[in-house]
């Protein structure tokens, strides 16, 4: 394993994470460029300002279980 790699990785997710903290509406940015969600589904939740809604929206539309609405939270606190 690359321990280079492997900081470069957890970097990356800090700065995800910090941004998600600062801006919540990016969520459906990242899903989106990441292939998670289409669309239909960033057209409805980019202007979605709380990360709540957006997991609500999310779940009821089929587009995203349990676990990835609580890693996402997770991620924004």
């Amino acid at each position: 394993m690359n321990p280079f790699r492997t900081l470069s990785n957890f970097n990356q997710l800090a700065q995800q994470a910090k941004m998600l903290q600062n801006n919540p509406a990016q969520i459906g940015k990242i899903l989106f460029d990441k292939g998670r969600i289409g669309q239909e589904h960033y057209d409805a939740i980019k202007d979605m300002k709380s990360p709540a809604q957006i997991g609500e929206y999310l779940m009821n539309k089929g587009v995203l279980d349990q676990p990835t609405v609580n890693q996402l939270a997770g991620m924004i606190r």
